[in-house]
C-alpha cells in the first residue's frame, strides 16, 4: 500500500538542507534488522517510476538514492539500502513495459 505523506505541492522535511530539490520516499520498517517486502520493493519501483516520469528524475544511482546518503544516519537501513539497484532496474524495467 501506498499513502501519500505531503501534497506534491509542499516541499517535504525529509532531509535537513536538500529539500527544496528532492522528493522523500518512506517504506515502514526496520531495514537494519528486516529484510523489505517483495510487495514493498514492487511498489516502491512502481511509484519510483512514476515520479521519475512525472519530475523528469533519472533512474539511476546519481538521483535515486538513500537518506543516509544526503546527511548522517542509519536510514534507510543496510537491507533496503542494499536493495537500491534492484528498485532502480525495476523501475526502469516498469518504465519501458
Amino acid at each position: 500500500m501506498i499513502e501519500l505523506g505531503r501534497p506534491r505541492w509542499a516541499v517535504g522535511a525529509h532531509a535537513e538542507g536538500e529539500n527544496s530539490h528532492t522528493l522523500g520516499v518512506h517504506l515502514c520498517g526496520n531495514f537494519c534488522v528486516a529484510e523489505p517486502t517483495a510487495a514493498q520493493i514492487e511498489a516502491a519501483a512502481l511509484l519510483l517510476t512514476n515520479l521519475a516520469g512525472d519530475y523528469a528524475i533519472p533512474l539511476d544511482r546519481a538521483h535515486i538514492c538513500g537518506h543516509c546518503d544526503l546527511m548522517p544516519t542509519a536510514c534507510p537501513g543496510e537491507k533496503l539500502y542494499d536493495a537500491l539497484p534492484l528498485l532502480i532496474g525495476k523501475a526502469i524495467w516498469y518504465g519501458e513495459h
